[in-house]
């Protein structure tokens, strides 16, 4: 089943202190649970209702992929985005964004906009998902490359005479500083038609911490430097963006690895980095995605540690593959009663309890040290989950209480990133806050 599933998470530990984070959408639940799969067929065609409401889960309506909660505007569907196409290398809208005019573009964009959200006052996620060029020059390799010599191209037909050090210098400042225009005013217009709306791009910031491909038994999750040096050039989109989408998918071959664990870690501590640099208060969104998950290990790997490092919340987020037929939805639904469901009940309550034992109910807990294997799990003693016999369906069972030594847990390992407004080691005082948060959030996202 050629499909993926995303998580959303907040994060927010700059030089050791947690900054602000925005109160959570939902009163007294500070890690929300988000699908963004299209089933909407599952029950009127295949009659598969699958029990999100029972699990936590915040849905658009009748489970579209697009709605009031949750919205995704790919390439052709957010303004004249220059590219080539992947296959035949056809140029579109100028190809490079130097090419294109940016008013005709942000005309088309605020169309684009209005006729893909058409939510009066949204306030959701808005992922724009750009992906055929990276707006540095230098991370343009491979099969990206031809934007580079797209750009050496028109340099040169303007100045034959030029030499190919001079031609390159040249196309790359004029890419560069062109699609840095292009992103960064297409953000603000986008924030101008949804002011309320959490608005960024997909895949960013990056990490590259790859290298787990060619140095597998030594991995350590941590990005390359040069990229650390990369990110720092990008402060203007930090500083623009309501939220960062960094990719943090996990490929099969990390699953149930200590170093799926690390992959994980590096993504989100650098997007954590980058949202320090922009000089605001920072509430950080990470969105991640996984999909498949193998065994209890990569729930904890994925959902776990986004949680325990002060996630916000999860967004599951699929393709319409999950409909296509009776056989694959009864796998979506098995996978979430059985396994996925639970676990996020689980995660889910933990985070509650911790918020209102430590912070007052008025801040999320976040690890202490990030780097620690510790996590906001109900003990097995504390959460158990029981059968339905109606529908044969496991739900959380919530009637025992969190016994002392569960608190002394949390207060050992955890502490507290107050919400907006509140201050104090357990965000036990109120006070006032004029400077406005940002949002980052993470994405990770399967193939």
């Amino acid at each position: 089943l050629a499909t993926e599933t995303c998580f959303l998470l907040i994060l927010d530990i700059t030089n050791g202190a947690p900054k602000y984070a925005l109160p959570p959408q939902v009163p007294g639940r500070p890690f929300l649970i988000y699908w963004n799969i299209p089933t909407e067929q599952c029950s009127r065609r295949w009659h598969v209702n699958l029990p999100l409401q029972k699990f936590h889960i915040i849905s658009n309506h009748k489970e579209q992929f697009r709605g009031k909660k949750i919205t995704i505007l790919y390439s052709n569907q957010a303004g004249l985005y220059p590219k080539f196409d992947e296959h035949t290398n056809v140029p579109s809208n100028g190809a490079v964004p130097q090419n294109v005019s940016l008013p005709a573009h942000l005309n088309q964009l605020v169309k684009d906009i209005k006729k893909y959200i058409p939510h009066e006052g949204f306030q959701g996620l808005a992922i724009i998902d750009w992906e055929e060029w990276r707006p540095q020059w230098v991370r343009n390799w491979s099969k990206k490359d031809i934007y580079r010599r797209t750009s050496q191209d028109i340099v040169r037909a303007r100045h034959p005479d030029w030499s190919e050090k001079e031609i390159t210098k040249q196309a790359k400042l004029e890419f560069d500083t062109a699609a840095r225009n292009f992103m960064t005013e297409s953000l603000k217009t986008s924030i101008g038609v949804y002011p309320k709306a959490l608005w960024g791009y997909y895949l960013f910031p990056d990490c590259y911490n790859y290298d787990y491909k060619k140095n597998f038994d030594t991995y350590t999750g941590n990005c390359p430097d040069i990229e650390y040096s990369r990110n720092n050039n990008l402060v203007w989109m930090w500083g623009t963006a309501k939220a960062l989408f960094p990719s943090i998918y996990m490929e099969e071959k990390l699953g149930s690895t200590i170093q799926g664990k690390k992959f994980i870690r590096g993504k989100v501590k650098e997007a954590v980095r980058a949202a320090g640099m922009s000089g605001k208060k920072y509430a950080v969104n990470a969105l991640t995605c996984q999909w498949p998950f193998l065994f209890q290990t990569d729930f904890i790997h994925s959902i776990g540690e986004a949680a325990s490092l002060g996630g916000d919340g999860i967004v599951l987020w699929g393709s319409s593959e999950y409909s296509r037929s009776t056989v694959r939805k009864l796998h979506v639904k098995d996978l979430l009663d059985k396994k996925l469901g639970p676990y996020l009940v689980n995660v889910s309550l933990a985070t509650q309890f911790c918020s209102k034992t430590l912070c007052h109910a008025n801040g999320r807990c976040i690890r202490k040290n990030p780097e620690a294997d510790v996590y906001l799990h109900l003990k097995e003693d504390t959460y158990r989950s029981v059968v339905n016999r109606a529908d044969n369906t496991l739900y959380p069972n919530l009637k025992r209480k969190m016994i002392s030594r569960d608190r002394k847990i949390l207060k050992s390992d955890f502490k507290c990133q107050c919400y907006l407004g509140f201050k104090g080691k357990h965000c036990e005082r109120d006070q006032k806050v004029g400077r406005c948060l940002t949002i980052i959030t993470f994405v990770v996202r399967g193939t």
